[in-house]
């Protein structure tokens, strides 16, 4: 599909748990090239990391503050990049305390986190999540639930958008989204935000599920914005030099 024509390319991963008893948040995070030569570069950094870290994936949750710190910066430099996040509070999350299905929270989430995406922009676009998150049933469910909403809310043909699931191990662009959404969950979980402050400026959008009853407040403003208070923090990170950190990459 597609085949020839300019297209966003879209991956999508997640970091917590929908359990009742697990992590206290539940982030989802997608990292959107607008461009091929953007999404070729990502596939670059995360080949030229893992020969030099020595492992088959990269993985957020084992990652040091060094290698972070560098993929991050390094991410930064790519052109035609921005990426959307969902953060929920579980506790808060009523879908959750009445004991739905994880998968048909999953797939809420996802759609939530697509919508933002759909609004955005209109070029024909393939959205990839992991084939470890998403099981078949599931997938096909999801596939046909954004579909269903981009053509009935955004008026967009199913011929514009393609979904599908891969393995993140085979696919170097949803490690990024890996450590995306692993970069969104730490900040959260614990409460240090160095690292999404450096992510800050290229993200598109950021929403805190329920906006109403989310109980962290430290990424906003006191006008409660929270993506002028992200952006802002990036920017004065931006100038500070990169060589400051050991070079990784």
């Amino acid at each position: 599909m597609f085949k020839n024509k300019a297209m966003l390319h879209i991956y999508i991963d997640e970091s917590g748990d929908l359990g009742v008893r697990g992590s206290y948040f539940f982030a989802m995070a997608a990292v959107v090239f607008l461009c091929d030569s953007s999404a070729k570069r990502g596939t670059r950094l995360v080949r030229k990391m893992r020969k030099r870290t020595e492992v088959k994936e990269l993985k957020s949750s084992q990652m040091s503050f060094i290698e972070r710190q560098a993929v991050l910066n390094k991410l930064m430099l790519i052109k035609d990049l921005e990426f959307f996040y969902l953060i929920a509070e579980k506790s808060q999350v009523s879908l959750l305390q009445n004991n739905y299905p994880t998968n048909l929270v999953y797939n809420y989430f996802a759609k939530l986190l697509v919508d933002e995406i759909f609004a955005s922009y209109n070029e024909k676009m393939r959205i990839i999540f992991d084939a470890r998150t998403t099981k078949v049933q599931s997938m096909n469910s999801l596939k046909d639930y954004l579909l269903i909403d981009a053509f009935v809310n955004y008026a967009r043909s199913s011929n514009d958008i393609e979904i599908m699931q891969e393995d993140s191990c085979a696919v170097n662009n949803l490690q990024l989204a890996d450590l995306v959404s692993g970069t969104v969950y730490q900040a959260y979980t614990r409460e240090k935000r160095h690292f999404l402050d450096i992510i800050g400026r290229k993200i598109r959008s950021a929403n805190e599920f329920p906006a109403l009853n989310f109980s962290c407040k430290m990424f906003r403003e006191n006008d409660g914005s929270l993506l002028r208070s992200l952006r802002k923090i990036s920017s004065e990170k931006e100038k500070q030099s990169f060589d400051s950190a050991p070079a990784l990459l």
